[in-house]
């Protein structure tokens, strides 16, 4: 398969090399959420754990088949030249013919699902459709909007299902991820997402950036391969423990949105909209 250049902003391009098992994001719009954080991180989760088993998790499931999976299937297909029909099936398990394998646990109903190449399958799940995630054993977890996402559903239903494939991807520091991306809460029922800044963890990321300074080092100087997986093992030992909390406004992303995007919303929304 070809290898793909792809642009990510200064804060995708962070959480995309820090690689931690937790991520929140609480960016503007306009940030990139779908296409520089949600989409990179969903690739990861396929091609890391095949045969797994992930979910994005929406507050509708309308929400989900109109915006965020339209919107995270371009970034994938743009990332990675995957191609739907090709690489993946969204709403069906792939033909035959193309050869996919079964995920170590087969959905009896594939309609919201997405069956990979790897025979890893994307379970699309929403908090209006009662005990969706029921019975369900995931290995990495997307909220998308959380701002919009009742804690009390996320606690009761779906978190209990993040328990990872009993024996698989030991060594993976995705398995049993979360990634939770949102605009900034502006009511009391999206405050549990400004809370999990409480459950941080700075100091790890720390070590994990050092980690990653001196392998570019040890690259750089051509050591042996032994020294950088010996270093691949202590940055992923860490990244297990690692939760990562960022807030980025769109300036983040003026390369892409431009100057005049700006502008025009300070010019039209409220100050504290804008802000």
């Amino acid at each position: 398969m070809a290898t793909h250049l792809f642009y990510l902003n200064r804060g995708q391009r962070y959480i995309y090399e820090l690689l931690p098992r937790k991520c929140t994001v609480i960016g503007a719009r306009r940030l990139g959420k779908t296409d520089g954080i949600i989409g990179p991180y969903l690739c990861r989760s396929v091609t890391l754990m095949p045969r797994g088993k992930s979910a994005i998790y929406c507050s509708t499931l309308k929400q989900g088949l109109t915006r965020t999976i339209p919107g995270t299937i371009a970034a994938i297909e743009r990332i990675t030249g995957w191609k739907h029909g090709v690489h993946f099936f969204v709403g069906c398990k792939a033909p035959k013919a193309a050869g996919f394998p079964d995920p170590i646990t087969t959905p009896y109903n594939w309609e919201h699902c997405i069956h990979w190449f790897n025979g890893h399958v994307t379970h699309i799940l929403s908090q209006d459709i009662k005990f969706s995630a029921n019975s369900l054993t995931l290995d990495s977890v997307i909220i998308d909007e959380a701002r919009i996402i009742k804690k009390k559903k996320v606690d009761e239903e779906l978190m209990p299902a993040l328990s990872g494939t009993p024996g698989q991807f030991i060594d993976c520091p995705l398995k049993k991820s979360v990634y939770i991306t949102t605009d900034r809460p502006l009511t009391r029922e999206g405050q549990w997402v400004l809370d999990r800044e409480n459950d941080a963890t700075p100091e790890i990321e720390a070590q994990i950036l050092e980690l990653i300074r001196e392998r570019a080092y040890l690259i750089q100087k051509k050591y042996p391969r032994r020294c950088l997986d010996a270093n691949l093992i202590e940055i992923n030992k860490l990244r297990t423990d690692c939760h990562l909390f960022k807030e980025y406004d769109t300036i983040e992303n003026i390369a892409i949105v431009g100057e005049d995007y700006i502008a025009d919303m300070k010019r039209s929304l409220p100050p504290r909209i804008f802000a």
